[in-house]
């Protein structure tokens, strides 16, 4: 009894020196497993987060051209309210193209996130599978399961939370 509680330590400490031993993935092999579809998405998803960062300075340009325009229309009611007509017309579409925009981005890159970690738990699965028996004594099942859920998700966060949002 007293040795196998001896061997269960000298296992977790060579587990915890692991986990110390455990560096940071690189920026650029967080898109290794991307097939070219994947990178389609990434790029529409770029486009989308550009266009919607890029709604607000255009929001600001488009306000101040109204603002401009009452001083400008003061004597003229028709011609100011035509001048509001206007711009209100810019507005509603830029708020169009801010909709469409911000859909694409989130969409692109919450699908091919989801894409890139489905490929990612099949290949650590595999491998988590193709090791030898000693490796599954020293982790329980629930263990294993929950280590692949957990690295995946981090990843899938590092994707979405860091390139979307």
């Amino acid at each position: 009894m007293a040795e196998t509680g001896e061997v269960n330590k000298a296992s977790l400490s060579k587990v915890e020196k692991k986990k110390k031993k455990e560096k940071n993935l690189p920026f650029y092999q967080l898109f290794s497993c991307a097939d070219k579809y994947d990178y389609v998405l990434m790029i529409f998803g770029s486009i989308g987060a550009i266009v919607h960062g890029s709604s607000m300075p255009i929001f600001f340009l488009i306000f101040g051209q109204m603002v401009n325009s009452f001083s400008k229309n003061q004597m003229d009611l028709h011609k100011m309210t035509h001048e509001i007509s206007k711009y209100a017309l810019y507005f509603v579409y830029l708020g169009l193209i801010v909709c469409i925009s911000s859909y694409a981005e989130i969409a692109c890159w919450m699908y091919t996130g989801e894409r890139q970690v489905s490929t990612l738990r099949k290949k650590y699965l595999e491998a988590v599978l193709k090791q030898d028996v000693g490796f599954f004594t020293l982790m329980l099942e629930p263990e294993i399961l929950f280590s692949v859920y957990r690295q995946t998700h981090f990843l899938f966060k590092m994707l979405l939370v860091r390139m979307c949002f």
